[in-house]
């Protein structure tokens, strides 16, 4: 799923970057500029060190979403920590009991 997600997100990031970067004005312009001086495969320029970082981070992503889901499964609940500095968690802690009510309106 993230090879998938890749194929289509890399030209539309290759095309921002180049707006950013001041090369083109215009999503057209810079689709259009990719296009004529490299051909397709310019919209795919560094997709291989994009997947040498993106494998690892869906792979952690779907053992998150594996570890939450047997941990539901026992009528347990998590509580989690996350942080974007660390791209993950903090901490998690398993409870057997049940989850602390919400708090009232």
């Amino acid at each position: 799923a993230g090879i998938a997600e890749w194929l289509v997100a890399l030209p539309l990031d290759t095309i921002k970057t180049r707006i950013q970067a001041g090369k083109a004005e215009s999503f057209r312009g810079a689709a259009a500029d990719i296009m004529r001086r490299q051909g397709v495969t310019g919209f795919y320029r560094g997709f291989g060190w994009v997947m040498m970082r993106a494998i690892p981070a869906n792979g952690k992503a779907w053992a998150r979403v594996g570890t939450l889901h047997s941990v539901r499964s026992c009528g347990c609940f998590v509580t989690v920590a996350t942080s974007k500095a660390t791209d993950g968690f903090l901490f998690s802690q398993h409870h057997h009991s049940s989850p602390p009510p919400a708090p009232a309106p």
